[in-house]
């Protein structure tokens, strides 16, 4: 019995070793973790500060971007009803120059053909009158 303690005595000696040196293993690598981890923490507020500065940037882009819209929109707008009435001007404008026309096409028409008859009659009176014999041997041979 008396080896019982020796051996306990070992055993516990041994696991004080055991302990003392996880204690000197786990130590270094914990203060290696902990450093690591205050680094990332630091990049982290950093990447942070970025992230929200571009996040800024982002909301004051997209404000522009919709005030830029709106703008276009509304311009686009303006540009449809000009439109509209470039072509209701435009459809007045052809219904006014088809009307004119039929008042003028008309009479033009009717005047040209008058004048056609009033020339083929002068040259008929004129030829009579200057050339009296060419007509009168016409008239015999018919």
């Amino acid at each position: 019995m008396e080896n019982l303690p020796l051996v306990l005595q070992l055993a516990l000696t041994v696991a004080s070793l055991c302990i003392i040196l996880l204690t000197v293993c786990l130590v270094p690598l914990l203060f290696q973790l902990r450093n690591a981890l205050i680094k990332m923490a630091a990049e982290l507020d950093e990447t942070k500060a970025e992230v929200d500065g571009l996040l800024a940037e982002s909301r004051e882009l997209v404000r522009h971007v919709n005030t830029l819209t709106g703008n276009l929109n509304s311009r686009v707008a303006d540009a449809g009803e000009l439109v509209d009435q470039v072509r209701g001007f435009t459809a007045r404008t052809g219904q006014i120059a088809d009307g004119i026309g039929t008042m003028v096409e008309i009479p033009l028409l009717s005047l040209f053909r008058k004048a056609g008859l009033l020339r083929i009659g002068a040259t008929t009176f004129f030829h009579a009158l200057f050339h009296p014999k060419a007509n009168h041997n016409q008239a015999k041979e018919q």
